[in-house]
């Protein structure tokens, strides 16, 4: 096999080197960014139990007491985290179905005059029915609107399940009263699982959603507030039968990412090779007609070159040999009037002889 450098080679090689990285680049950061499946599927909870402990998961719960009468805080331990579940001696929380390892409560007046109470359960199970409750009692508990907040860690990894619900009063009213207003949320427990290294094995949580519209509690004009006291605030949380399985794993492993690669990139080689061939055949065929033109060309030139010196040979000859005849006149005559006479001369020569 004879190799050569041509102009052709050149520039497919330079084709096959770019198309190679191209490839090379994008099907590495594929792999390295875009190479996990996520598979989710709904399924009955005592299915997932039979792989799951108990589900547990940190929930954060955020009430919004909007033009709250009162100071939100206590006087001797204002904006001070407590680990327990009061926030001070007239403001606290009553959990029920609800198993925790800890627990925290913030109070604190914002500044557009309304109460804000964070609560935080760290590794929470709930029960099929559960429930959390916020009482405030101090003199002047009274509130025109009410926001929660209820925010989950889900199974799925850097991924979290909010809800966010609102209650008004009825016009000229304010919520006080001894009867709580309620919130209903349904829970989705879920489980994770993965075989990817970076993400870990196995995963719990909840993912959240409103079960139905929110309970009014206790109304009252705002005449009445000397003879109603308290506010307080339930949230219902439903667990549901079903729960979410997540499963995660690798599309494809190195060893298959190799293998593709390479032949991969080898079917590109051949490809290229390929068309060089064909290309480098078109120029040469091209090459070569071209080339037979050219001969042809020269002979025909080369011909009438030929043809030319012969015509001019020719009529320097027949010029030459018409001046030897007007030279030489007499001559001619004379042989040819002997040649004439000879045999008159036999004839009377034989005639004697008889």
């Amino acid at each position: 096999m004879q190799l050569k450098q041509t102009f052709i080679g050149g520039i497919c090689t330079v084709i096959l080197l770019g198309a190679c990285t191209i490839i090379l680049v994008s099907v590495c950061l594929i792999y390295i960014s875009d190479n996990i499946t996520e598979v989710k599927s709904l399924m009955p909870l005592v299915v997932l139990e039979n792989n799951v402990d108990k589900f547990t998961a940190d929930f954060y719960v955020i009430f919004t007491l909007q033009n709250y009468g009162d100071s939100c805080v206590s006087q001797f331990r204002s904006s001070r985290i407590l680990s327990s579940r009061h926030c001070s001696e007239n403001i606290y929380i009553k959990v029920d179905g609800i198993n925790s390892q800890y627990e925290s409560i913030n109070c604190s007046k914002i500044p557009d005059n309304s109460c804000q109470i964070f609560y935080k359960c760290s590794t929470c199970e709930l029960d099929l029915n559960s429930n959390l409750k916020l009482i405030l009692a101090e003199d002047s508990s009274y509130s025109t609107g009410i926001i929660v907040n209820v925010t989950s860690d889900s199974s799925i990894p850097e991924s979290q399940s909010s809800v966010s619900m609102s209650l008004s009063p009825t016009s000229g009213r304010i919520f006080i009263g001894s009867e709580a207003s309620q919130f209903y949320l349904s829970v989705i427990p879920s489980y994770f699982t993965s075989t990817i290294s970076k993400f870990s094995h196995e995963l719990t949580g909840y993912h959240l959603s409103p079960a139905s519209s929110p309970l009014l509690g206790s109304e009252n004009f705002i005449e009445d507030l000397p003879v109603a006291t308290q506010l307080s605030v339930i949230i219902n949380f439903n667990k549901v039968s079903t729960g979410l399985f997540t499963s995660r794993y690798q599309t494809q492993n190195a060893l298959i990412f190799m293998s593709g690669l390479f032949g991969t990139l080898s079917g590109l080689t051949g490809i290229v090779g390929i068309i060089m061939s064909k290309f480098e055949g078109l120029i040469h065929k091209r090459s070569k007609k071209i080339g037979k033109k050219m001969n042809l060309k020269k002979i025909i030139k080369n011909l009438n070159i030929c043809q030319m010196n012969f015509k001019e040979t020719k009529e320097e000859e027949n010029h030459s040999n018409f001046h030897i005849s007007f030279v030489n006149p007499t001559s001619a005559f004379t042989s040819e009037s002997l040649r004439l006479k000879m045999p008159a001369r036999s004839a009377q020569s034989n005639s004697k002889i008889f």
